[in-house]
C-alpha cells in the first residue's frame, strides 16, 4: 500500500547558476497503528541530489586556523603545514583565502588573499609553535574574517588545524560548541583536522559536528592526502549551502529523538534544534553532489482514528527558500495482523544501530549512563 505522497520539483538558483534536483525520500516502519491507541513510530528520511543535477563553477573563501602552540612543536606542525598547503594549492585562483594562528596570541597571516598569491604558502611555512594554546581566540578572529565578505553565492569553509588542548581562557566545551554553531548559522561550514596521535577527538568532533561540518584525524602522509582530496572535493562538489530540515508533526505527535546516520553518525540533541509550535528545525551539512544525508528519527503518535491521516511533513530549505517537501501518512486498524507487522522494518533498523553507535561512543568517553 502507497503510504507517502511525494512531492519535488527542480530548483534553480539563478544566483549560483546550479541545476539541482533534490531527492527526499521518506520510508517508515509501520502503515497501521491500533486504532486509538498511542504508540510508536519510526521514520527515515534519504535525502539526495539527482544525478542529473548540474554543478556551476563557484568560489569559495577558505579560512586556514592552524594552532602554533607548543604542543604542536614537531611532527604536528610540520603536518599540519603540509594540510595547509595542499588545500592552498587546490584552490582556484579566483578563492580567498584568510590564515590565521593561534598559540598565546592570535595573529592574522593573511586576509582575504587570492589563492593565486605566492605570499600565502610562505606564511604559512613560516609559523613557528610556541606559547600557549588560545583555540577561542583563533575561531572568533576566522569568524570576523567571515563576516567581512558578502559576495553573493560565495562558500565558506573555516579549516581548524589543531591537537584539540585549548589551555588559554575560555577552555570549557560550551564556548566552543556555541561558537561552532554561530559559525554554522552565519553560513559556514566548520572542518576540523585533528593532528598527531594525542589530539583532543572528543572536542574536535563535537566542534565540527555543530559547525556543520566533518572531523579528521592525519596520522600519516597517506591520510594527509586522502584528507586534501576529500576536503577539495566537498568544496567544488556542493550544490546546497546551509540546509534546513523542517518537521512538521501532527498535534499530539513527539519527537522522542533523532539523528543523523549518513554520511556520519551523529546524535541531534535538543540543544541542537528548536521547536515553534508543532514544527522542529534542524540544521543539515552542506549538501554534496553524489552524497546521501540518511535521517532517522523515532516519533511517538497520538491516537489515530481513520485512513491515511498525515502525521509528518519533512521540508529542506535553504536561505528560507523550500526546496522540496513531502508528506507521510498513517492509518489505523483493529486488525491485530496490520497494526503488529512492519512493513519495512529497515528505518527501526537504522534508528536502533545509529543510537547503539552513539552510546558506545558515550561510553567510551567515560559517560556511565550510556553504557546502562
Amino acid at each position: 500500500m502507497q503510504t507517502l505522497e511525494m512531492r519535488g520539483y527542480e530548483f534553480i538558483n539563478k544566483m549560483m547558476g546550479d541545476l539541482t534536483m533534490l531527492t527526499l525520500a521518506t520510508s517508515q516502519n509501520r502503515n497501521y497503528l491500533k486504532c486509538g491507541d498511542r504508540d510508536m513510530l519510526f521514520v527515515s528520511l534519504d535525502i539526495s541530489p539527482d544525478e542529473s543535477t548540474q554543478i556551476a563553477p563557484k568560489n569559495h573563501h577558505v579560512a586556514l586556523v592552524i594552532d602554533s602552540s607548543d604542543t604542536m612543536d614537531g611532527r604536528k606542525m610540520e603536518e599540519a603545514k603540509e594540510a595547509a598547503v595542499n588545500i592552498l594549492n587546490n584552490l582556484s585562483p579566483g578563492d580567498l583565502v584568510s590564515v590565521v594562528t593561534f598559540d598565546t596570541k592570535v595573529k592574522v597571516k593573511m586576509s582575504l588573499t587570492p589563492a593565486s598569491d605566492h605570499s600565502i604558502e610562505i606564511a604559512i611555512r613560516s609559523i613557528n609553535p610556541g606559547g600557549g594554546t588560545a583555540m577561542y581566540g583563533g575561531l572568533e578572529q576566522a569568524m570576523k574574517l567571515m563576516q567581512n565578505v558578502s559576495i553573493p553565492g560565495m562558500i565558506h569553509k573555516l579549516i581548524l588545524f589543531s591537537d584539540g588542548e585549548p589551555n588559554e581562557p575560555p577552555t570549557e566545551d560550551e564556548y566552543f560548541n556555541d561558537i561552532s554553531t554561530k559559525l554554522r548559522k552565519s553560513g559556514t561550514t566548520l572542518d576540523v583536522i585533528g593532528i598527531g596521535d594525542e589530539y583532543n577527538e572528543r572536542l574536535l568532533k563535537m566542534m565540527a559536528e555543530a559547525g556543520g561540518g566533518g572531523w579528521e584525524h592525519v596520522g600519516d602522509n597517506a591520510e594527509l592526502t586522502r584528507i586534501v582530496d576529500t576536503q577539495i572535493t566537498k568544496m567544488q562538489n556542493t550544490v546546497i549551502v546551509n540546509p534546513q530540515l523542517e518537521l512538521e508533526l501532527m498535534k499530539g505527535a513527539e519527537l522522542v529523538s533523532i539523528e543523523i546516520t549518513m554520511p556520519t553518525i551523529q546524535e541531534i540533541g535538543p540543544e541542537s534544534r528548536y521547536m515553534e509550535g508543532n514544527t522542529v528545525y534542524i540544521g543539515l551539512k552542506d549538501i554534496i553532489k553524489d552524497e546521501s544525508q540518511v535521517v532517522a528519527m523515532k516519533i511517538s503518535m497520538p491516537p489515530i482514528n481513520g485512513k491515511e491521516v498525515p502525521f509528518l511533513t519533512a521540508a529542506i530549505t535553504e536561505g528560507g527558500s523550500e526546496l522540496t517537501h513531502q508528506t507521510a501518512v498513517i492509518s489505523c486498524s483493529d486488525d491485530p495482523g496490520l497494526y503488529n507487522s512492519e512493513s519495512d522494518p529497515s528505518p527501526r533498523a537504522i534508528f536502533e544501530s545509529s543510537e547503539a553507535t552513539i552510546l558506545l561512543g558515550k561510553g567510551l568517553e567515560g559517560d556511565s549512563e550510556a553504557t546502562k
